[in-house]
């Protein structure tokens, strides 16, 4: 995650220890941007020609820049960036985040590995075949915050409700005490979705992993991401997906595992009715998502391709 200017996370001890014993390492691998740590530590590895490696992590995503303050801007261009032109790599999450950083002037050349996730190995992963006889549920699960499209994806819910009087949608997430979740609480009340929808606060270990088995479909409307994460889980967990094009996750529908959308109402809406026809499609999109995540973001598949890069930069 980037940092504003107004909070880069100053280290004297980290600043310390990165100026002495940074030369020790053949390659430095730097996740995030916008941050003391980022700058100091490009610094130094340029200074010793120890190779760096930098994953801006979707920190250049349009909807962010739009809200980046001139202090901000004024930082990425007199600090960091200069460094980032010197980096051996940026590691970028996907193609348009290619593009994100190239429009921003970076010159150093850019590398995709996607960001991954346990495949194949939860004792509570879908098999295809758990469609329970209880109501159905629809799952989002991320940081409470406007970009994520909740005030999008509970009205979409609501119309679906008359062809779908038994979906329910769980809301898993904390809002890190910005208020955001009172917002969203009243937005349900407004609407008349109190029954309907249940705040299940932030899960972690097997709590989570037994949300991503309760539920049978999973959605993610957002404004702004790099490569979310937790739609990498919900499709290891066999759920069929319901993204935003800002997802930057063409994939889903090349491979049948879900459904991309913009970010409006109509269309989230029928996309949560098109998941929800049949118990057999849903299943199929599942049993899809399990195979694109196998193929494509298994921590193994992500591994070797960041040994290669390095291997690579080693020459």
């Amino acid at each position: 995650m980037s940092m504003s200017a107004s909070n880069l996370g100053f280290s004297i001890s980290f600043a310390r220890d990165t100026a002495k014993h940074i030369r020790r390492f053949s390659i430095v691998h730097i996740h995030a941007v916008r941050n003391f740590v980022t700058w100091w530590t490009m610094l130094w590895a340029r200074r010793f020609r120890v190779p760096y490696i930098v994953a801006p992590q979707g920190s250049y995503e349009p909807w962010v820049l739009q809200r980046t303050s001139i202090k901000n801007r004024c930082y990425d261009q007199l600090f960091e960036r200069p460094l980032l032109n010197c980096a051996s790599a940026i590691q970028c999450l996907t193609s348009a985040e290619v593009q994100q950083v190239q429009a921003l002037g970076v010159q150093a050349p850019c590398r995709i590995i996607p960001n991954g996730v346990r495949s194949g190995s939860s004792r509570f992963a879908k098999t295809g075949t758990q469609i329970a006889a209880r109501g159905k549920r629809l799952l989002f699960l991320g940081r409470l915050h406007p970009k994520k499209g909740l005030d999008l994806l509970i009205p979409a819910f609501q119309n679906c409700l008359p062809r779908l009087p038994d979906l329910r949608l769980l809301v898993a997430g904390s809002d890190c005490g910005t208020g955001y979740l009172s917002e969203v609480e009243a937005l349900t009340r407004e609407l008349g979705l109190v029954d309907k929808v249940s705040f299940l606060g932030e899960l972690h270990g097997e709590q989570k992993e037994l949300c991503f088995a309760n539920a049978d479909a999973f959605a993610l409307t957002s404004r702004s991401e790099g490569l979310p994460v937790a739609v990498l889980e919900a499709m290891a967990h066999g759920l069929p997906v319901i993204v935003s094009e800002s997802c930057n996750l063409p994939e889903i529908l090349a491979s049948g595992a879900g459904i991309v959308v913009k970010c409006q109402v109509e269309q989230i809406c029928a996309a949560i009715l098109k998941v929800f026809e049949s118990d057999a499609s849903r299943r199929d999109l599942g049993l899809n998502a399990i195979r694109l995540v196998e193929e494509k973001f298994a921590w193994h598949r992500i591994a070797a391709q960041a040994v290669r890069l390095y291997v690579e930069l080693q020459g």
